[in-house]
């Protein structure tokens, strides 16, 4: 994990950090043919590699997980088809005996009370006037991996949007929202489901989008806890 001081590191563009987070979640959803095409062909690895390096604190994950580059990224897959991809996907995520072996949900890794942890995570999303929809609410749970992650793809694009605004006294409570949801979920399960994911999954892409994930939650808890103390700095309640 990259060592962060009280002074405020690179000031990186949160649209940036938005898109970051929307391509991470969208590694993670069921495939599409489309999807697993991307994958297979090195589009997606190229386009998240491209996305990270505009990001000052989060390049240097770069070089400590470098993982496969583009160019490489069709031999992991060892002349793979869809329709096998997607069992694996479905075993490794969604399905298993009894269960399956990397979840992608927040309440399975608590120690707590794991509707407490559904709660909470809707309360978040209620309190910016979010729900999940109909469709995607009747299949997954908002503790979802993706559900969260694009929760944070929603706070950096507001974030970003009240930036160009020059409202600072919003900006400073977006970055809070950041802080206070990466650090209550995100933070607190994320590494225990990457570090499966490495162990367990049958797919090579997901061992190495697991530790790059990993590393970017990190790193953004870091970068966002600096943003907001030089923000309480800025108000006097620092």
């Amino acid at each position: 994990m990259p060592a962060f001081s009280n002074a405020m590191p690179v000031r990186p563009d949160p649209g940036d950090r938005s898109a970051m987070y929307r391509l991470v979640s969208l590694a993670f959803r069921y495939p599409s043919p489309e999807m697993f095409e991307s994958f297979r062909d090195g589009r997606y690895v190229a386009e998240l590699r491209d996305s990270v390096m505009r990001i000052p604190h989060l390049s240097a994950l770069l070089f400590e997980h470098a993982g496969p580059t583009p160019s490489e990224v069709e031999g992991k897959f060892d002349g793979m088809e869809y329709s096998e991809f997607e069992a694996r996907y479905v075993r490794t995520f969604d399905a298993g005996t009894p269960a399956p072996s990397c979840p992608p949900y927040e309440h399975v890794y608590s120690e707590g009370n794991q509707a407490n942890v559904l709660l909470e995570v809707s309360e978040f999303y209620k309190h910016f006037g979010l729900e999940m929809g109909r469709e995607e609410g009747a299949r997954e749970l908002p503790d979802h991996l993706c559900a969260e992650l694009e929760f944070l793809h929603f706070l950096t694009f507001k974030e970003s949007q009240v930036e160009q605004e020059g409202a600072s006294d919003l900006l400073d409570g977006y970055r809070l929202a950041q802080k206070d949801f990466l650090e209550r979920h995100l933070a607190r399960w994320v590494p225990q489901f990457c570090a499966r994911i490495e162990q367990q999954s049958a797919l090579p892409f997901y061992g190495w989008l697991g530790r790059i994930t990993a590393g970017l939650i990190a790193s953004e808890v870091g970068w966002v806890d600096a943003a907001c103390r030089e923000g309480a700095s800025r108000s006097g309640t620092f």
